[in-house]
């Protein structure tokens, strides 16, 4: 370990990245508020888990690999060794948890998977589209988005959508 490098140094900071962002998705509820509504997984967001699971998988088998026949990698630099699987691992696994947390409605706002929370003040309109779709237009709040509105489209349950108008009157200002 005399020789710390720029790439020892970059997985160390990530790694101290996907801490913080473990621990800020296990407290979800500390900054976003309670949870109101979980809306149900569509097909995307199913098949985005299962790849995420088994890149992860792949990840844990090359570390169990490396771990057991570590006298194989002793020449080898210990950060390229074993760091970089943990730091797919914890990738893996941060964004499965991304895309089971993904859509839900909260007393802060909604969460989407692309820019975590969307705060109610931010949400524009929302409208029903035929086959039980909510479309959701809000503002991104970033400096440099080339698009400040943004529109998702939600696939819900039917008998969901009475509770879903009601939650959006209670905190949105928008008269329908």
């Amino acid at each position: 370990m005399n020789n710390i490098g720029f790439l020892e140094i970059v997985i160390l900071i990530a790694l101290i990245m996907y801490i913080y962002l473990f621990l800020k998705e296990f407290n979800r509820q500390e900054y976003l508020g309670r949870l109101i509504l979980q809306v149900p997984r569509d097909f995307n967001t199913r098949a985005s888990i299962f790849f995420w699971s088994l890149l992860g998988c792949f990840w844990i088998f090359l570390l169990i690999s490396r771990l057991v026949n570590l006298s194989r990698y002793a020449d080898m630099n210990p950060t390229m060794n074993l760091m970089i699987p943990v730091l797919w691992i914890l990738l893996c696994i941060y964004r499965i948890l991304q895309h089971i947390n993904d859509k839900e409605i909260r007393e802060n706002g909604i969460t989407i998977i692309q820019g975590g929370i969307v705060y109610w003040k931010d949400i524009i309109d929302y409208r029903w589209l035929k086959d039980e779709k909510l479309e959701i237009v809000f503002q991104q709040n970033f400096r440099f988005a080339l698009n400040k509105k943004v529109t998702k489209i939600w696939t819900i349950n039917s008998e969901d959508k009475e509770n879903i108008d009601m939650i959006f009157h209670r905190y949105l200002d928008i008269g329908k």
